[in-house]
């Protein structure tokens, strides 16, 4: 017989139960619980409940307990009721926790969009259809939807969350939107600032005034990022110096009238405090003099917790180098309020040299383990170095095989030992696709590759590529193997079949090349290579030069190549300080057979040095310079190898190819036996958005030379300022170039435009 002993909301007089039930009496023992059902749920699971309810079966029968299961279940926000009955079972009772669900959601209407994507608005609700209605969480979603308008804009956008009621069960969930007008931040005004640069300090803000181009700098306001900012001025303050800023709410003043925002931060900067005493304590390997030597912060006039933060990790790096990769470095400062200035004493704790006992490789599925132990200039039973641990980081990062690449240390067996782990993250490597571009010196350009960076998982790279221009067309392969033979000599072999469009005649320059090369030293590299080429003059013009006609056929070369390069650069790919510099030759015929005899040397190096560092402004030398001889049989240079300038690529005061030495009779441009060539740029950022946009200003002086001149400095000169665009669809540079001297000798105009566009620059 089924007995309701207890309504839970009710929580009558627990003597009920004993009424209720003959055979629980007073002063007899406390009945067990037998069973425990859950009823009434639709949605939220049975598991979910029996999770809430601490009364387990097998315990004694205790209202509290009960009472505080139903508090916990009324906490879910799931139900708007929730009983407990009991029935009489033998020996004991089961208890049944009966729930009435809130009602479900049918659906989420949004009214009055405007501008917003509803997709990206109910992206912002955190609950969905047919989830169990809480009606707390309209409010909180109506504030989360006027914040993604805020976001984009929308300062005074207004959201009200409602619901309706459609039955017992279902609610439907509406949000009113009116959007209004979009604001933009007009000024940002900072108030107080005497020391600190209110320049520099909207460039550390993510917010930022709206540029007069709205794509490159919308403008908008996002109050986490306003938020942010008030710490990332707090932070550029006490970096220069200023260890008592105050930096107060950001006041935001709405213009209603011109939909514009003026934001105005209020500072007190207080005293800046200099650089006082620094000293280096604890170090047993090194002296202190040694330590302090290369130390920024002494060097300093006022105080920043920034190089601070760089000095201690020149410490830590100079101590790891040697093994010790526990050397802790603390810092002690004392601060001398009366005469604000900052004592520092960077106290060391040196640890244990420890050594490699393992390297452990994870994550790789593709390439091989062998492949990134190359990489890794550490072994078993090395003693550890940080440094060569970065410069592998950074070295697999750069191979373009890997999404992320993390270097990990962990103890090893014994406290001197630790455990190298590499993690990576595979990425594919395989690419096909077509490109395109532009450019006033080789035309339009057109092409289609395939290629395959890391072949097998072993590390090799094979392309295949077709390319039709409007003055070069040309089909390569070529296969790179960077460990040739899994030695420390890379190979390289290509064929190719290359056709040029010249102005007086048609090139044809079929061919295949095999080199090999080594690094040594660290920043060095050598390498050595064979080329044999068959060369097709052609569709000579008949106002030609005869010097231009005598090359007319075909003719085939058979050479030997050699370069040596040093690189030391902070950043291969975009460096900003560092230089490059090499030496290309190479010997043709004699010994080795074919027609053409000569040999040929090109020097090219370049340095990179920040100018200003503060406004990134970044300075460039180039030079480049080169000659070719014939010997033999070999009279006159080959038409191929000549030195022609001009274009954006080389000497910007003249066309494509047009700084040439001229045949005195037909004034036509027959190439050089000797070149000179020096570039100096200064770039500087303009926006730093997603496009990237940065200005240059440069001068260029360059000339070309027939054999029997000597390298006089009978130079032409150019001068320019560039504008450079980092686009999706690649980089774009524009040059205009002043030439001073336009005189026929070099055929050109007084001002040059060059355009790149689709193709590295």
């Amino acid at each position: 017989m089924v007995r309701t002993l207890w309504t839970i909301l009710i929580l009558g007089p627990v003597f009920f139960l004993a009424l209720r039930c003959p055979t629980i009496a007073w002063g007899q023992q406390t009945p067990l619980i037998k069973e425990i059902d859950i009823r009434g749920n639709r949605q939220v699971e049975s598991g979910a409940i029996r999770q809430r309810i601490q009364t387990r079966v097998g315990d004694p029968f205790s209202p509290p307990k009960i009472r505080g299961d139903v508090e916990r279940l009324f906490k879910m926000g799931f139900f708007d009721d929730v009983k407990v009955e009991a029935e009489e079972l033998e020996g004991g009772l089961r208890l049944v926790y009966i729930v009435k669900e809130k009602p479900s959601v049918r659906a989420i209407l949004i009214e009055g969009v405007g501008d917003i994507d509803e997709d990206d608005i109910l992206n912002r609700i955190d609950f969905g259809e047919g989830t169990v209605f809480n009606p707390q969480a309209v409010s909180r979603n109506a504030d989360n939807i006027r914040s993604l308008y805020e976001e984009e804009g929308f300062y005074t956008a207004q959201v009200v969350g409602r619901f309706e009621k459609v039955s017992d069960r279902e609610v439907d969930v509406i949000f009113e939107i009116q959007q209004g007008p979009k604001f933009f931040v007009r000024d940002i005004t900072f108030v107080g600032n005497e020391g600190l640069s209110a320049r520099k300090m909207r460039k550390f803000m993510a917010t930022k005034e709206r540029f007069f181009i709205p794509f490159l700098q919308p403008g908008v306001l996002k109050r986490s990022d306003l938020k942010q900012d008030v710490e990332r001025i707090k932070a550029f303050s006490l970096d220069q110096g200023y260890l008592r800023v105050k930096v107060a709410e950001p006041e935001i003043h709405v213009d209603r009238e011109d939909q514009r925002l003026d934001i105005v931060i209020r500072i007190e900067e207080g005293s800046q405090f200099r650089v006082g005493n620094v000293q280096v304590g604890g170090s047993k390997i090194f002296t202190a003099e040694e330590l302090q030597a290369d130390l920024k912060l002494p060097k300093q006039e006022f105080f920043s917790r920034d190089i601070l933060r760089r000095d201690m990790g020149f410490l830590t790096g100079k101590y790891s180098e040697l093994g010790y990769v526990f050397a802790d470095i603390v810092p002690v400062t004392r601060v001398r309020p009366d005469e604000t200035m900052v004592d520092v004493t960077l106290e060391v704790t040196e640890g244990i040299k420890t050594f490699v006992e393992r390297i452990e490789i994870r994550g790789n599925t593709k390439t091989r383990d062998k492949v990134i132990r190359r990489y890794v200039p550490l072994a078993e039973g090395d003693i550890y170095n940080g440094i060569l641990l970065q410069q592998a980081r950074a070295a697999l990062g750069g191979l373009g095989y890997f999404e992320a690449v993390e270097v990990k240390t962990a103890r090893g067996s014994a406290p001197d030992k630790l455990v190298l782990t590499i993690d990576v993250k595979e990425r594919p490597t395989g690419k096909v696709g077509l490109g395109g571009g532009f450019s006033t010196s080789g035309g339009a350009l057109g092409s289609v590759f395939l290629q395959e960076d890391n072949i097998f998982g072993l590390g090799k790279r094979m392309r295949l590529s077709a390319t039709i221009g409007t003055v070069t067309s040309a089909l390569n392969f070529s296969w790179d193997d960077p460990f040739f033979l899994d030695s420390e000599y890379s190979m390289h072999f290509a064929v190719f079949d290359r056709i040029s469009d010249f102005d007086d005649f048609d090139e044809d320059r079929l061919g295949a090349e095999i080199s090999f090369g080594r690094r040594f030293l660290t920043y060095n590299s050598a390498t050595i290579g064979y080329l044999i080429e068959r060369v097709k003059i052609s569709d000579v013009s008949p106002t030609a030069s005869q010097s231009i006609k005598d090359e007319e056929g075909t003719t085939s070369t058979s050479s030997i190549n050699f370069g040596v390069n040093r690189a030391v650069l902070d950043n291969p790919g975009r460096p900003t300080r560092g230089y490059r510099a090499g030496l290309a030759g190479e010997v043709a015929g004699g010994f080795l057979g074919a027609d053409n005899n000569f040999y040929k040397a090109v020097l090219n190096a370049q340095y990179h040095y920040p100018l200003w560092e503060e406004l990134e402004v970044l300075g460039m030398i180039r030079g480049r310079g080169g000659f070719v001889k014939t010997f033999g049989d070999t009279v006159e240079v080959p038409l191929q190898e000549r030195f022609f300038l001009g274009g954006s690529g080389s000497f910007r005061g003249s066309k494509f190819r047009e700084l040439s030495p001229r045949d005195p009779v037909t004034l036509d441009r027959i190439g050089g036996n000797k070149f000179a060539l020096l570039t100096v740029e200064a770039e500087f950022p303009i926006i730093k958005t997603f496009l990237n946009i940065s200005g240059a200003l440069f001068a260029d002086a360059a000339n070309v030379f027939r054999d029997g001149k000597s390298f006089e400095f009978d130079m032409f000169y150019a001068f320019g300022v560039g504008i450079g665009v980092v686009t999706p669809f690649g980089p774009v540079r524009v040059d205009l170039a002043y030439n001073p001297d336009p005189t026929i000798k070099n055929g050109n105009e007084e001002f040059l435009f060059h355009f790149n566009a689709g193709r590295a620059f």
